[in-house]
């Protein structure tokens, strides 16, 4: 892959977790990736991401993408004193998860702002990732965005009320414009009976610092974390990034429509890039 990367984190504006590591990683691994923060970036990440050659955008590139912006934020409001309205148990329980349900809209709307302005920064892009994807309205994202990227779902932190799972209906063609990828198997069966139709891999969401967990801090984390830390760990194997700007035991090659390449992390030894013929040639998890 020759062109320019971009690389979108919603969450690059928190300290902590993968948002900043990953993100810094992957710019450090392709220089000159276009790096989109529609949430702004934690003052070391800007650093960072400076030292490696990434170009740096906090603020919508055209104006769809402000309006998109905008409405995502005021989502974001509607939500916040939503859940500060519906917060004590004597509310019924449709009215305490609807606040989750505006939530799952904003982010929509937020990664629609970040992709119309990917589109109109980069066009030429070799992939347009989004690195911390919501879990639901895939296809609305891509539709509303104008533009066909990769997106990594981790988990599942909210579900789909009947409002969202209509939008979603709606959008359902968007779908084949995007290539979900899921940390594990585990998540990626969880995800597959929601999302049948959703192309999607399973990879491992991982970037090699040199500082591997021990078997007992594995085993400590999962005795602390419980379920969910072992089906996020299980069976992820990190690898390096060294070795070139974007070798390919780091990258998965998916020829997506209007859209040559989407880069990935690979749980195959290094070997050459994975190139599916197209998004039907994707294994859907569920399938």
């Amino acid at each position: 892959m020759t062109g320019p990367l971009v690389l979108i984190e919603p969450y690059a504006n928190r300290l902590g977790g993968h948002h900043q590591h990953t993100l810094v990683a992957l710019a450090q691994a392709r220089p000159g990736s276009l790096v989109i923060a529609p949430r702004g970036l934690a003052r070391d990440a800007v650093a960072a991401l400076s030292d490696a050659g990434a170009r740096l955008v906090t603020a919508s590139a055209e104006r769809r993408a402000a309006v998109l912006l905008a409405a995502a934020r005021l989502a974001a409001g509607l939500s916040a004193a939503g859940q500060r309205i519906f917060r004590s148990r004597r509310w019924p329980r449709r009215l305490r998860g609807l606040p989750h349900q505006i939530t799952l809209i904003a982010r929509c709307l937020t990664e629609a702002s970040a992709l119309r302005s990917a589109r109109r920064l980069e066009s030429g892009a070799d992939a347009v990732v989004i690195l911390t994807a919501s879990e639901a309205l895939h296809g609305a994202a891509a539709l509303l965005g104008g533009q066909p990227h990769l997106r990594f779902v981790h988990e599942a932190v909210t579900t789909e009320d009947a409002v969202v799972r209509l939008l979603g209906r709606l959008a359902h063609q968007g779908e084949q414009q995007v290539i979900a990828v899921y940390p594990t198997q585990a998540v990626g069966d969880q995800f597959a009976a929601t999302f049948p139709h959703l192309p999607a891999v399973v990879r491992a969401f991982a970037v090699d610092d040199g500082r591997r967990l021990t078997d007992a801090e594995r085993d400590g984390g999962r005795t602390a974390f419980g379920t969910w830390w072992s089906r996020a760990i299980r069976s992820t194997k990190p690898y390096s990034r060294d070795g070139g700007p974007c070798p390919p035991s780091a990258c998965t090659r998916c020829r997506v429509p209007s859209q040559r390449t989407c880069c990935a992390w690979s749980t195959s030894p290094p070997t050459q890039p994975w190139s599916p013929a197209g998004p039907q040639s994707v294994r859907n998890p569920g399938s």
